[in-house]
C-alpha cells in the first residue's frame, strides 16, 4: 500500500466476529497515517450502484453500523474486503470469497435496508459524495469532460461525438432541457461536421454551476425525450472513478486474487483459482495477454485442462513484475466475462526486481540475536496482503548483554520485514515509540541484514533496559516502530 498515493487500498480480513459483528476493522498503519483525518459518518461504495453509510469510531479503528450491509451481502469471517479510499469520505468496496475469487452481487435491491443509500435520491446534488455513486450508476448515458474550450464564446463545442448522440437520441437543431439541482437549463444543440454544439445556453449553465476544466459531467436519462438529470463530479474526484469510455456505465469486472510464490516466479506458471477457472475458464482463450507494472506486457498460454497459465516465452524479467514492492500479493482483473482475450494484472511495481536473482548464501550470515518472532514461519498467503498487513507484523526481542552494554550495538530486524526494509537505505533514520516518549534511532542496512545503531544506546539508557528483558517491537509504517516491555 502506498500512503502517498491519492487513492489507498487495503485489505481487512475477519471483519465478522461475535465481538464485533457489524463492523470493519482498519488495518493499523492506515489507521495511524488516515485516522484522524476520517470524519464520523463514511460511505462504502458496493458494486458500483450502491451506497452503504458507515460511523467511524475509537478515532478510526473502526467502521460500525455495517450490520445491512454485511447481512445482505453474505458476509462471513472468512470473506475478504477490499477498500479503497478516496482521502474524503468514501470507501470503493470488493469482496472476495474464500476461494479468492469476487463474489457475485444482488442483481435486485432489497428494502428494509436502513444504511443504504438510493442512488435516485442523490442524482442533483453539486460536488457531493454521494454523487459517487450516481456517476458509477447504470442510469448514465453519457459521460461529458469539461474542456476549457467548452466555458468560453457564444458556442460551446463541439461537444459530444456523433456516435454519442445515438445514446442520447438527439437530432439536428433540437432543444434539450437539462437539470440541475432543481433548476432546468433549455439548451440549444446544432449539428456540424458531424459533431454537436451547445448554444450559449450551456456556457450559461457551466459558469452558474461553477464548473472548471477536467470536471465530469454525468447525463441520466428521465422519462423525457430530449430531457436529461445532470451530475457534476470535480475532476480529483472523477479520476477516481473514471468511467470506460464510449460505454453506458460502469461493468463490474469479475476479480480475483492471488498468491505468487517464488515457484511461480521460476517456473511462469500459475495456477487460477477453481471457482474462478469453473466458471469463466470456457470463456478464455488459448492465449492470453497478460499487463504488468512499468506498462510491460507478456503473452500467457491458458490450458483449460489444468486451469493454469504459463508463459510462452520465459523472460525473469516480465515475471519479475509480479512481484510487488512489498511481497507477492497480487491482485488480477479478468477483463469481463463475455470478452475475455486480455487478463489485466494489477501491479504496484514499476521497476525490476533485483532481489529475485539473489544468491540465499547472502540471507543473514548473522544471528538474528533475541528475535522471537511472533508469527515464526515466513510470510503466509494471509500475511502478504499489502503493506498495511506487512507494517502489524510484530517481533520480541530479548535483550542481550550486547544489547545494553553501550556499544551502540542494536538488535536485528527479523527476516519477515525484509519485504519492508529491503528499499531501506544503508543508514535510514526510524522512531521508537515507548512509554509516550520517541527516540530517534537509525537502521543500518547491509546486504539481507538490517539493525538498530546510532541512537539505540540512548533508548535503553533512558529506559534503564537491562539483559532478560523481553521488548515487543510493531511496525506500523512511514519508519516508526511501537516499543512495549513484556517481561
Amino acid at each position: 500500500m502506498d500512503l502517498e498515493e491519492s487513492h489507498i487500498s487495503f485489505m481487512c480480513r475477519n471483519i465478522v466476529s461475535p465481538n464485533s459483528a457489524g463492523s470493519l476493522e482498519i488495518p493499523l498503519v492506515f489507521y495511524a497515517h488516515y485516522g484522524h483525518e476520517l470524519p464520523e459518518n463514511v460511505f462504502l461504495h458496493v458494486d458500483c450502484s450502491y451506497v452503504w453509510q458507515g460511523k467511524v469510531v475509537n478515532g478510526g479503528k473502526y467502521i460500525e453500523e455495517l450490520e445491512d450491509m454485511i447481512n445482505y451481502y453474505g458476509i462471513k469471517p472468512y470473506h475478504m474486503v477490499l477498500l479503497q479510499y478516496d482521502r474524503v469520505e468514501n470507501f470503493k468496496v470488493q469482496i472476495y470469497n474464500p476461494y479468492a475469487v469476487e463474489i457475485m452481487y444482488p442483481s435486485e435491491k432489497s428494502t428494509g435496508t436502513a444504511n443504504m443509500v438510493c442512488n435516485e435520491l442523490k442524482l442533483d446534488k453539486l460536488c457531493c459524495t454521494f454523487t459517487h455513486n450516481a456517476l458509477l450508476n447504470f442510469s448514465v448515458v453519457y459521460y461529458l469532460v469539461v474542456e476549457k474550450s467548452h466555458l468560453f464564446g457564444d458556442l460551446c463545442g463541439p461537444v459530444i461525438p456523433e456516435d454519442a448522440c445515438y445514446r442520447l437520441q438527439l437530432n439536428p437543431c433540437c432543444t434539450i432541457n437539462v437539470g440541475f439541482e432543481n433548476h432546468f437549463w433549455s439548451v440549444s444543440v446544432n449539428w456540424n461536421n458531424k459533431a454537436v454544439y451547445f448554444g450559449k445556453e450551456w456556457i450559461q449553465f457551466l459558469h452558474f454551476v461553477g464548473i472548471s476544466a477536467g470536471d465530469t459531467i454525468a447525463f441520466h436519462n428521465t422519462n423525457v425525450k430530449w430531457k436529461f438529470q445532470l451530475c457534476v463530479f470535480p475532476r480529483e474526484i472523477a479520476c477516481a472513478y473514471k468511467p470506460p469510455e464510449g460505454k453506458t456505465g460502469v461493468t463490474s469486472y469479475l476479480k480475483f486474487f492471488k498468491t505468487v510464490t517464488e515457484v511461480v516466479l521460476e517456473s511462469g506458471e500459475l495456477e487460477l483459482p477453481r471457482l474462478f477457472s469453473v466458471n469463466y475458464g470456457d470463456n478464455l482463450s488459448q492465449a492470453l495477454n497478460i499487463f504488468l507494472g512499468g506498462g510491460m506486457s507478456t503473452t500467457f498460454k491458458y490450458c483449460h485442462v489444468d486451469s493454469k497459465i504459463y508463459v510462452s516465452v520465459y523472460d525473469s524479467q516480465s515475471m519479475n513484475h509480479f512481484r510487488d514492492d512489498d511481497g507477492y500479493f497480487r491482485f488480477a482483473d479478468f477483463a469481463g466475462p463475455c470478452c475475455s482475450e486480455d487478463l489485466v494484472v494489477v501491479s504496484d511495481s514499476s521497476n525490476d526486481s533485483d532481489d529475485s536473482t539473489d544468491s540465499s548464501s547472502d540471507d543473514y550470515d548473522i544471528d538474528e540475536e533475541g528475535i522471537d518472532l511472533t508469527d515464526k514461519n515466513s510470510l503466509t498467503d494471509e500475511d502478504v496482503g499489502g503493506v498495511d498487513d506487512l507494517a502489524m507484523l510484530s517481533f520480541d526481542v530479548t535483550l542481550r548483554i550486547s544489547h545494553v552494554d553501550q556499544q551502540c550495538h542494536g538488535a536485528y530486524l527479523p527476516k519477515s520485514l525484509r519485504c519492508i526494509f529491503r528499499t531501506w537505505g544503508k543508514r535510514t533514520s526510524t522512531s521508537l515509540f515507548y512509554r509516550g516518549r520517541e527516540w530517534n534511532v537509525e537502521v543500518l542496512h547491509h546486504k539481507r541484514s538490517c539493525r538498530f545503531g546510532i541512537g539505540w544506546d540512548d533508548f535503553t539508557r533512558d529506559n534503564k533496559l537491562s539483559t532478560n528483558q523481553k521488548l515487543s517491537f510493531q511496525y506500523v509504517g512511514d519508519f516508526n516502530f511501537h516499543v512495549r516491555l513484556v517481561a
